[in-house]
This record gives structure tokens, sequence and C-alpha cells, in this order.
């Protein structure tokens, strides 16, 4: 499956049109789950553009 990414600003993220943002703790969270092949792409494109993804959240199931 093709991954696409784009950097609209430096905190936020479109990977395949779902928004990944960095919070004030300066964590990326997805505002929706992305595969494992899209979270994989996203952590690759933070490090090679200088972002950290150390503390990337999966936002949590509706209870």
């Amino acid at each position: 499956m093709k991954v696409t990414i784009t950097q609209p600003q430096e905190d936020q993220c479109l990977v395949n049109g779902k928004l990944v943002y960095r919070d004030a703790n300066n964590k990326w969270i997805a505002s929706e789950e992305l595969t494992v092949s899209e979270s994989r792409e996203f952590r690759r494109h933070i490090q090679q553009n200088g972002g950290r993804t150390r503390e990337f959240k999966e936002p949590c199931p509706d209870s």
C-alpha cells in the first residue's frame, strides 16, 4: 500500500489524509488509527526531517 505524507506545518502531518499533530508535550498524536505501514513511514518521514517520534501515540479506541 502506498503511503502519502504531507507536512503543511512543522507540527502537523497528513498521512494518507489522516491528521497527525504534535501536542504541547512534543508528542506526535494521530487523530485516527494509522496502519502499520502508515506508522512506519510516518516515523521515517519525521526522522529524515529532524523530528522526534519516540513518544508517538496511536489514538485510544472509543469506550
